[in-house]
C-alpha cells in the first residue's frame, strides 16, 4: 500500500462545488464516474474548477437539468480526527 501523498493547499476556506437543481428547486451535489468511482464535483481550489465546470456542463446537457457553480466560503471544524498516534 502507497504511503500517503501531501496537501499542496495551506488552508481550505472555500470550495467550488457543482450543485444539480430540481424542477422544484432542491438541489443535490453533481458527481462523476472516474475511474470505476464516484467522484464529487467540487474544487478547494481555482486550478481544479475548470474541470469542474466542464463536467457540470456534461451532467446538465446529458440530464438535461440546471446545473449551479457556486464557491462556499463559510468553514466550520466539527470533529478532528487525529491518527497520528
Amino acid at each position: 500500500m502507497a504511503g500517503p501523498q501531501s496537501n499542496t493547499l495551506l488552508r481550505i476556506d472555500s470550495v467550488f462545488m457543482a450543485l444539480s437543481v430540481d424542477d422544484d428547486g432542491t438541489e443535490g451535489v453533481c458527481a462523476v464516474m472516474v475511474n470505476g468511482m464516484w467522484m464529487p464535483l467540487l474544487a478547494a481550489d481555482e486550478k481544479r474548477l475548470p474541470f469542474i465546470k466542464e463536467q457540470a456542463a456534461f451532467v446538465a446537457k446529458r440530464d438535461n437539468r440546471l446545473v449551479r457553480i457556486v464557491k462556499l466560503t463559510s468553514r466550520e471544524e466539527v470533529e478532528v480526527i487525529d491518527g497520528r498516534n
